[in-house]
């Protein structure tokens, strides 16, 4: 399911890079990125995929 602000739900996400569920998946961003995935959508403007920063 596609949020109203077109991007992928959580869960989405979580299926397409095959994570066991959406919690674990939560888990993992937050380890890398320090920070939950709402948290990054609410602080972040512009591209989401964009401002990832890479290990």
């Amino acid at each position: 399911m596609v949020t109203s602000t077109g991007r992928p739900s959580v869960s989405e996400l979580a299926a397409h890079w095959q994570f066991a569920d959406s919690s674990h998946s939560i888990r993992a961003f937050k380890t890398q990125y320090g920070q939950t995935p709402a948290e990054y959508a609410r602080s972040s403007s512009g591209s989401a995929a964009g401002n990832l920063r890479s290990s």
